[in-house]
C-alpha cells in the first residue's frame, strides 16, 4: 500500500477544514520548494485518497523561504549569538528554535493522520502480484483458427500464463497513470481514475489486454471468470484499487 512520504507537502481537498490540518498545511508550504504535491480527497471517514500532482512555486517566493532557513539557523553560530547587541542575539537565539519547532509540528500533525489509510496516486508494483491470491501457474493457449486470416501474425502461439497477464494489466494501470500524471489542469478526481480499454493487438493502441479480457481461459476449460477481471477483481479485493466498472472500457479508480 503506498504511503503520502514525510517530505511530500499536503493539501486537503475538504470544505470544512480542522485546526490541525490547517495548520499542517501551513508547516508544509513553509518546507516545499516547488515539486509533487499530495491532495488528500476523503472517500470515507477512515480513509482518503492522495492525488500527486506537478506545482510551480514562484522563484520571488521560492527565494524567500531559503532566505529564511539560513537566517532563522543563523543563531546557531556561536559567534553571531555573542553579539554585543544584547536584543539581536536575544531575537536570534529564539529564533533558532522555530524550524525545530515546524519540524516537531509536522511529525506529531501526521501522526494524527493516520498514513496508513492513505493510498498514494502512485504506480503499482509488481511485487502485489503474489500477494493476489491468483493461480499464477495457470496458463491457457489460443486457437489461431477462431481469428481471420490477416491476424493471424497477432496471435500468440505461445502458452499464456496468468503471471505474465497480471504483469500486463497492472502495467496498463501504471501506464495510465504516469499519462495522468501529466495533465496538470485535470481535476483530482480524474487523475486518480484511469481507463483500460482492452483493444484487439491489430488495432492502434492494442494489446493482449484484449485476450485476457476475451479468450483467456479458453471457452473450452469452463465457465471461469476471464482474466482481466479476476485480475481487476483480485487488485480490488486487496484495496490496490478502490473499484472497477466495465461496459466495453475499464474504469479503475487508484
Amino acid at each position: 500500500m503506498a504511503k503520502v512520504g514525510f517530505f511530500t507537502p499536503i493539501c486537503f481537498e475538504t470544505r470544512f477544514k480542522t485546526y490541525p490540518q490547517r495548520i499542517l498545511e501551513k508547516v508544509d508550504n513553509y518546507f516545499y520548494l516547488g515539486g509533487l504535491k499530495a491532495h488528500l480527497v476523503p472517500f470515507s471517514k477512515r480513509h482518503s485518497t492522495a492525488a500527486l500532482k506537478e506545482e510551480n512555486q514562484s522563484l520571488i517566493i521560492t527565494g524567500l523561504k531559503v532566505l529564511s532557513y539560513f537566517t532563522i539557523f543563523l543563531p546557531s553560530i556561536p559567534s553571531l549569538t555573542k553579539s554585543e547587541n544584547k536584543s539581536f542575539a536575544q531575537i536570534c537565539f529564539y529564533s533558532a528554535f522555530f524550524v525545530p519547532t515546524m519540524l516537531l509540528a509536522k511529525v506529531a500533525l501526521r501522526y494524527f493522520l493516520d498514513n496508513s489509510t492513505v493510498l498514494a496516486h502512485q504506480p503499482i508494483d509488481l511485487s502485489v502480484i503474489e500477494s493476489l491470491g491468483l493461480n499464477l501457474d495457470e496458463e491457457t493457449t489460443l486457437d489461431a483458427s477462431k481469428f481471420e486470416s490477416k491476424h493471424q501474425n497477432n496471435i500468440p502461439t505461445y502458452p499464456l500464463t496468468l503471471r505474465q497477464a497480471a504483469t500486463d494489466v497492472i502495467n496498463g494501470i501504471n501506464t495510465a497513470l504516469r499519462a495522468n500524471n501529466k495533465r496538470l489542469i485535470a481535476s483530482i478526481t480524474d487523475l486518480r481514475t484511469v481507463y483500460l480499454e482492452p483493444k484487439a493487438p491489430w488495432k492502434e493502441d492494442g494489446s493482449n489486454l484484449y485476450f485476457y479480457d476475451q479468450y483467456c481461459p479458453s471457452q473450452e476449460t469452463g465457465k471461469q471468470q476471464k482474466w482481466l477481471h479476476r485480475i481487476l477483481k483480485a487488485l480490488e479485493g486487496k484495496e490496490y484499487i478502490q473499484f472497477i466498472y466495465a461496459e466495453g472500457i475499464y474504469g479503475i479508480r487508484v
